[in-house]
């Protein structure tokens, strides 16, 4: 299972009934938190409130390092 917190948040979101890979713009929205339809089956893809909750906190994590000696 810790394997699974090594992975990029958003690298691999699927479909949960055909399992084709989400990507481009439908990835993005998504991520935000709105549902979206598969391209490939029509199945509506939701993310937990939760996912997106980590995706939106880890989004910006180490970008704006301010280091002063």
């Amino acid at each position: 299972m810790a394997e699974l917190a090594r992975i990029e948040l958003g690298q691999r979101i699927a479909c949960p009934s055909c399992q084709r890979v989400v990507e481009g713009d439908n990835l993005e929205r998504v991520l935000e938190g709105e549902v979206v339809r598969c391209e490939r089956c029509g199945e509506r893809i939701k993310l937990p409130r939760e996912v997106v909750e980590r995706y939106q906190r880890s989004k910006y994590v180490g970008t704006n390092l301010d280091i002063t000696c």
